[in-house]
């Protein structure tokens, strides 16, 4: 792993949830996708299904622009959805009560 490559983490987000949102807002397929990212189809369907740990870089940049947006518009689509995931925290739970005597 370089400099260049970006785990995912549950604060950022996993980018598939953008580039499949993304995607299907512009009506483009899997395929159109990732011809005009330069990937093969393979590498697009593991980050859509959340099947990748990292990402590098410059295909973040690659598919933000075959997507005519930006990689930072990607991230903050990926961090919005992670936000909205997050299981909401457990409060301290019910009060304990007496067994009846």
């Amino acid at each position: 792993m370089n400099i260049r490559t970006i785990l995912y983490s549950r604060r950022s987000g996993h980018i598939g949830t953008a580039l499949r949102a993304q995607r299907t807002a512009l009506g483009l397929t899997q395929q159109q996708v990732a011809d005009r990212a330069g990937c093969h189809l393979t590498c697009l369907k593991g980050h859509e299904q959340q099947k990748t740990l990292a990402i590098d870089v410059t295909l973040v940049e690659a598919f933000a622009q075959a997507l005519q947006t930006t990689s930072d518009a990607l991230w903050a689509e990926a961090a919005r959805h992670a936000a909205s995931q997050a299981s909401p925290r457990r409060g301290p739970g019910r009060p304990r009560t007496e067994p009846a005597a």
